[in-house]
């Protein structure tokens, strides 16, 4: 039951045929480095400071599979 909750769960990311465009983020980032004031400090981003394959298994499963078993 589980496994098919999964299944249901992510069968439409799959076969999913989108492109994602992050030029605004890149641009937002761009600018509030240029500025350097407390903004920049604040509202740090920087997806490339992620580590993704620890997000992936630790949260973004962990979460996933607490959602699908309360179901």
């Amino acid at each position: 039951m589980f496994l098919l909750r999964l299944v249901e769960l992510f069968s439409p990311y799959v076969f999913f045929n989108g492109v994602f465009d992050d030029m605004n983020t890149g641009n937002l980032r761009r600018a509030a480095k240029e500025r350097c004031g407390i903004e920049n400090e604040i509202f740090y981003f920087d997806p490339k400071s992620i580590n993704w394959d620890d997000y992936f298994m630790y949260t973004h499963m962990a979460g996933v599979a607490k959602y699908a078993s309360s179901r």
